[in-house]
């Protein structure tokens, strides 16, 4: 599992598989290209299962963007 990568989002979200979270594991967001929307909205991590995965979802339901994560922090 690496420590950073990308996530295409489907309907606004997204759950990457990460066996590396941790329940302080920050996660950072960032939107490599637009995709249903025509300008960035705001990415949040809505959910995580730690030693599992994570989930991205965007403020909106037709987003299908490709996000960049970057886990910062707890191994």
């Amino acid at each position: 599992n690496g420590r950073s990568g990308v996530a295409t989002l489907v309907a606004g979200t997204v759950t990457v598989a990460n066996t590396s979270i941790a329940a302080n594991t920050r996660i950072q967001l960032t939107a490599q290209s637009l995709g249903g929307v025509v300008v960035p909205v705001a990415l949040a991590v809505t959910a995580r299962v730690v030693g599992t995965s994570f989930t991205i979802t965007s403020n909106s339901a037709v987003d299908t963007s490709v996000v960049a994560w970057l886990l910062i922090g707890a191994l």
